[in-house]
């Protein structure tokens, strides 16, 4: 009982953070992570793809803001024509103590648009589940026509820090 509670107070004051004075939390800016593994997608942050690669995703980005005691996100995933489906997949609310060594604190599945060459979310509210620290997240953007026409790029957001 307490604990929901806890978490309905904590959902209450980041929503409301947006008509409240400013808050003790402050954007760590640190450096995108990315990486290549033999068989494994690029891991990048924010970008734009040549419109030949696969004639899937063009453009997409994912960023957070830091709100009292939680996590806002942004992002969005276009295409050059319409998909089937369009959107983020695999979405992970990564948390650190020193913004250099990442946990999973969090697997929220995915969020998608149909028929269409545009996602957006803006605002997507995550707690901060595991108290003061850095959080950011890690999203698959994702775009679907047919079997022969899917893409998928990983991308790890900004970090920001939450006290």
């Amino acid at each position: 009982m307490l604990i929901m509670k806890r978490k309905v107070i904590t959902g209450l004051l980041c929503t409301g953070i947006l008509l409240a004075a400013p808050v003790h939390a402050y954007a760590a800016m640190l450096p995108a992570q990315q990486a290549t593994a033999a068989g494994s997608p690029a891991v990048m942050q924010g970008g734009l793809l040549p419109a030949d690669i696969f004639g899937a995703i063009t453009r997409y980005t994912a960023q957070l803001s830091a709100g009292y005691g939680c996590v806002y996100m942004n992002a969005s995933t276009i295409s050059n024509t319409v998909m089937k489906k369009i959107g983020l997949k695999n979405v992970t609310l990564q948390y650190s103590v020193n913004g250099v060594s990442w946990i999973d604190a969090v697997y929220y599945g995915g969020i998608m648009n149909n028929n269409t060459t545009f996602f957006s979310v803006s605002g997507k509210y995550y707690p901060a589940v595991l108290g003061s620290g850095y959080y950011r997240v890690k999203v698959t953007h994702y775009a679907y026509t047919t079997i022969n026409s899917t893409q998928s790029v990983v991308e790890i957001s900004n970090a920001v820090w939450i006290n």
